[in-house]
C-alpha cells in the first residue's frame, strides 16, 4: 500500500507537466524535506533549490542551497532579489536544462517577497516548474491561491502509515495486538505527523518490551511512552498530592512564623549592593565595537536562546516562535511595549548597536557583548537615533493576531491563557463568544492597554509575559548583570 508522500512524489514527478506552480505544505517532520531530497536526485532534469534569507537589517538575498548539475552548477551562490531571475536563467542555459524544477524552501516566510521575485522568473523560464515548500499558514495559502498556485498538503498520516513509521527498523513483538486504533490515535496526536517522533515511539516501545520482558503493555507502560513523546499532562492524583502538600506547607509556615521574634543574621553576601551609576561613560563606550549581528545574538540571549553572531538573523526567529519588529519610536513608546530592544547609538563618528534591557527614572542599562553599561537618560537620548529592533512572541500558530477567524486551537489557547491571567476557573471554549471578548477587555484594562477587545501585538506580548514565557524590559533602578539579563523571563 502506497503512503501519501509516495503518491505526492509520483504526482510531482509526472512528465506530462500537469502542474506549473505548486505549494507543498505540512508541519515540521511531515515529510516535506524527504520529498524535496527525492526530487533533487532526479537525473532526467535540472533541479535547483533556493532559499530567501533576510538579514537583521532587512536586506534579502537568494541562496542556492542545492543543484543537481554535476558540472557548472551554482550551489552556494548568492543573488540579490533583482538578480535572481536573470542569474537563474543564466545558470540553466549553461547546461541543457529542459523542463527544470525550481524548489523554494521555507516559502511561508517572506512569502510576498518570494511571489514578487517569482513573477519575473516564471516569465523568463516558460518550461520550468516551481515547487514552493513551507508550513501551513492561512494568510500564505490565501495569497498563493489568488496567484493560481496549486496547494498540496502532506496531510495527516493514515493508520497504516503511522504503524509503518513506528515499526520501521524496530523489532517489536505482536505489533498488531499492541498498536490498536486507540493507541495509534494518541500517538498521532502527540507526534503530529513528525516521523522522527514516530521513530522515537517505535524505539521506546521496543526498548520497553526488552526491559519488561513482555509483549503486552499496561496503562502504566503507555503513560511512560506518552511522556517520552511529550505528554506532560499531570495525573489527577499527582495534582491532588501536590496541592495538598502546598497547602500544608503554607499553613505550617504561617503558624510558625510568629515564633521567630528575632530575625537570623543576614550573611554579608546576601546584602544587596547599592549600584554605582557611572557618571561619564562616553570615554569608555566610544571605544567599544559591536556589529549588528552580534547585537541580535545578545538579544537572542536575553530571550534565553544561544545563537552565534554569524547565524543571528531575523529569519531564525521563527524557529523559536518569535518575530522581529523594527522602526522608529520614542523612548516612552518602547518602554510601554515592555520588551528589550536594540538601539543604534551614534557615538562620535561611528554607529554602536546596544541592547536596552532596563529603563529607570534617570538611567538606562544596555548590554554590549557581555558587559552592562549604565547610561543617563539625557546622554542616551542625545546619541540614540530613535530606531529599534525587537523580538516578540507570536501566537502558538505563528500569527500576529487572534480573531474570530483564527483556528479553534488558537481560540482555545487564548481563552485558557486569559482564564489563568484573570484567575477564572470556567472551562475554556474553542468558540469566539461575547464572553471571550469581555475577558480580553478585562485583561487589557488590568494591564493598561487599549481596551478594544482586539488581540494584537501588545495583548499577545503581555499574555506571554504573564505566563512567564517572554522576555521583558526591567523598570526598576537596580542594575542588571549580564547573567541575570540572559534569563530574561
Amino acid at each position: 500500500m502506497s503512503t501519501r508522500r509516495e503518491v505526492i512524489l509520483s504526482w510531482l514527478r509526472e512528465k506530462r507537466q500537469t502542474w506549473r506552480l505548486c505549494y507543498l505544505l505540512g508541519e515540521a517532520g511531515s515529510g516535506k524535506t524527504w520529498l524535496a531530497q527525492q526530487l533533487q536526485k532526479d537525473k532526467h532534469r535540472r533541479v535547483i533549490t533556493l532559499s530567501l534569507v533576510v538579514s537583521s537589517q532587512g536586506k534579502a538575498a537568494w541562496i542556492v542551497t542545492d543543484d543537481n548539475a554535476a558540472e557548472q552548477g551554482c550551489r552556494d551562490s548568492a543573488w540579490t532579489r533583482d538578480e535572481m531571475a536573470g542569474q537563474l536563467l543564466h545558470a540553466l542555459h549553461r547546461t541543457d536544462s529542459r523542463c527544470p524544477l525550481i524548489i523554494i524552501e521555507n516559502a511561508h516566510l517572506n512569502h510576498r517577497r518570494i511571489l514578487d521575485d517569482l513573477q519575473r522568473a516564471i516569465s523568463l523560464i516558460p518550461d520550468g516548474q516551481f515547487l514552493l515548500i513551507g508550513r501551513p499558514d492561512r494568510k500564505v495559502e490565501r495569497d498563493f491561491k489568488k496567484q493560481g498556485i496549486e496547494l498540496v498538503s502532506t496531510g495527516r498520516l493514515m493508520e497504516h502509515e503511522l504503524k509503518a513509521s513506528i515499526l520501521e527498523g524496530q523489532n517489536i513483538d505482536q505489533p498488531d495486538l499492541l498498536l490498536t486504533a486507540r493507541v495509534l490515535k494518541r500517538i498521532a496526536l502527540l507526534c503530529r505527523g513528525d516521523r522522527r517522533k514516530l521513530a522515537l515511539a517505535g524505539e521506546t516501545i521496543s526498548l520497553l518490551q526488552q526491559a519488561e520482558q513482555t509483549s503486552v503493555f499496561t496503562a502504566k507502560h503507555w503513560r511512560m511512552i506518552y511522556r517520552v513523546l511529550g505528554d506532560n499532562r499531570p495525573r489527577k492524583m499527582q495534582l491532588a498530592v501536590v496541592m495538598s502538600g502546598t497547602i500544608i506547607a503554607l499553613t505550617c509556615g504561617w503558624l510558625l512564623l510568629s515564633s521567630f521574634t528575632d530575625p537570623f543574621p543576614v550573611p554579608a553576601w546576601l546584602v544587596p549592593v547599592t549600584p554605582v551609576v557611572k557618571q561619564d561613560m562616553t570615554k569608555d563606550i566610544a571605544h567599544v565595537v559591536m556589529r549588528d549581528s552580534e547585537a541580535l545574538s545578545v538579544l537572542y540571549g536575553v530571550w534565553g536562546y544561544e545563537v552565534p553572531a554569524d547565524s543571528a538573523w531575523c529569519d531564525q526567529a521563527v524557529r523559536a516562535g518569535l518575530a522581529c519588529k523594527s522602526g522608529n519610536a520614542s523612548l516612552q513608546t518602547l518602554v510601554d511595549q515592555n520588551l528589550p530592544w536594540i538601539a543604534s547609538l551614534k557615538v562620535g563618528d561611528k554607529k554602536l548597536p546596544v541592547v536596552v534591557v532596563r529603563v529607570g527614572d534617570a538611567t538606562v542599562d544596555v548590554l554590549v557583548g557581555q558587559q552592562t553599561w549604565t547610561l543617563t537618560h539625557q546622554w542616551f537620548e542625545s546619541v540614540w537615533t530613535g530606531d529599534y529592533l525587537l523580538l516578540w512572541k507570536m501566537s502558538p500558530e505563528g500569527e500576529s493576531t487572534i480573531t474570530r477567524d483564527s483556528s479553534e486551537e488558537e481560540i482555545l489557547w487564548l481563552e485558557t491563557m486569559l482564564n489563568r491571567a484573570l484567575h477564572i476557573s470556567t472551562e475554556p471554549s474553542a468558540e469566539w463568544r461575547p464572553l471571550l471578548v469581555e475577558k480580553i477587555k478585562q485583561f487589557q484594562k488590568s494591564h493598561h492597554l487599549k481596551t478594544d477587545g482586539v488581540v494584537g501585538f501588545s495583548t499577545l506580548v503581555h499574555l506571554w509575559q504573564v505566563a512567564g514565557e517572554s522576555a521583558y524590559l526591567y523598570r526598576d533602578e537596580a542594575n542588571i548583570s549580564p547573567e541575570t539579563t540572559v534569563k530574561g523571563k
